[in-house]
């Protein structure tokens, strides 16, 4: 399974960028997920699609957004019910060879990018969604950019906290 090295190597790498964004700025891997989802499907409308009809460029795109969100909203849904049950495990982490489909997709469209340059960007914007939604999300705590942000709203608060009476 050499293929699965691969596959491996990526995950690992979305892991640690996803584990360190949530440790620092408190931006999980289904924040990241949503994020180069919502990208790749406003490249959409702007590849020349958006030529055939209304349909193909802001119905379509609308729709496939609307539906990966709610796929990413479930799979977050169904980790955090899981780690409460039996730690923090991700499902959608197995599903190895989907992801690697893609990136072989992207090897098989990077001859076709001087020609449809938006079309492989799309189709990295995808894998990069599909990389962060298999990492696994770290508990829940405060990052070090809001507790910063904590300590220089203390420091600097004229006017003490009104105490309940």
């Amino acid at each position: 399974m050499r293929i699965k090295i691969l596959d491996d190597f990526l995950l690992n790498l979305f892991q640690r960028f996803s584990d360190w964004s949530y440790e620092y700025f408190g931006v999980s891997n289904f924040c990241w997920a949503r994020i180069t989802s919502c990208t790749a499907m406003f490249i959409i409308p702007v590849m020349g699609i958006g030529q055939v009809s209304w349909f193909m460029s802001v119905f379509l795109p609308l729709l496939m957004l609307f539906a990966r969100l709610e796929f990413i909203k479930r799979v977050e849904e169904e980790t955090l019910h899981n780690s409460e049950e039996k730690g923090c495990v991700n499902n959608e982490a197995m599903h190895w060879n989907i992801r690697l489909w893609q990136v072989f997709s992207l090897f098989w469209a990077i001859p076709l990018f001087p020609r449809f340059p938006l079309l492989v960007i799309f189709l990295l914007f995808i894998i990069l969604s599909l990389y962060f939604i298999a990492c696994t999300p770290k508990p829940p705590t405060k990052s070090k950019l809001r507790k910063l942000l904590e300590t220089l709203r203390k420091t600097w608060l004229i006017a003490p906290e009104p105490t309940p009476a």
